[in-house]
């Protein structure tokens, strides 16, 4: 039981499942292959009602999301659907051709769109608190081929990517998990083997890390904590679903 598990390690136990990471940058001793890591969005630290909230439905089609005050100089496509996939299943991103500090992110349907919405509007993201409105648009659209666009990969399709997390929809557990972004994250599926250095290495290099705990019962999950919501959300975004072998641990 995951708050069981939170609780057993002094942490204070809210109603949503998360994670939480330590500070060291040293490269830590060879990881075997592994599959890979789960990432999952914060634990809450403020009050809150009990229960996930549900936000209302978007007007229109509503499963088009304009994102804008992104820093234009680090965001990827890949990072904004692993942070808006917290919320919802997002089938495409669009970062806007001439205006690289603006995005359009397309999900599987309003409902996902509106948790997005809610829970991830003015989050810190590489330093930038982001904005999120309603698009127009009722869906994102794919570049040609032969564009400059789809060269520099702005736009890209998810709709079949195994990282959906949401896949059975309002029965899914993941769907009462959704919870606002802190300092906090959940880590799953931690291979085995794995240290509590080694981890801690690997998270360093993305945000400052302040704690690290393995669960009382299993190595397979923990939880870090950071220094900053900004450090937790860059973690998040840079290993969700990756193996850890990419970072030279092999």
């Amino acid at each position: 039981d995951f708050t069981a598990g939170l609780a057993a390690m002094g942490f204070p136990v809210p109603v949503v499942t998360a994670p939480a990471p330590p500070m060291v940058v040293a490269p830590a001793p060879a990881f075997k292959p592994m599959q890979p890591v789960t990432v999952s969005a914060p634990v809450v630290q403020a009050p809150r009602p009990a229960g996930p909230i549900t936000a209302p439905l978007l007007p229109g089609s509503g499963k088009v999301l304009l994102v804008n005050n992104l820093n234009q100089e680090r965001v990827t496509c890949d990072c904004l659907f692993k942070l808006f996939g917290t919320c919802g299943d997002v089938m495409r991103v669009k970062i806007l051709f001439h205006k690289r500090n603006m995005a359009l992110i397309e999900f599987r349907d309003s409902s996902h769109a509106a948790q997005a919405k809610t829970h991830l509007n003015n989050c810190a993201l590489f330093n930038s608190n982001i904005n999120i409105m309603v698009s127009k648009m009722n869906e994102v659209p794919m570049p040609p081929a032969d564009s400059q666009e789809s060269y520099e990969g702005l736009t890209q399709d998810y709709s079949s990517s195994p990282l959906h997390r949401f896949k059975l929809g309002a029965s899914s557990r993941n769907a009462n998990n959704i919870t606002f972004p802190n300092q906090s994250l959940h880590i799953n599926n931690i291979p085995d083997g794995a240290t509590q250095e080694q981890l801690v290495a690997v998270f360093a290099m993305f945000g400052q890390l302040e704690l690290f705990k393995f669960f009382s019962n299993t190595n397979k999950m923990g939880v870090a904590r950071f220094a900053t919501i900004n450090d937790a959300v860059s973690v998040l975004v840079a290993l969700h679903g990756e193996s850890l072998d990419a970072y030279g641990f092999v």
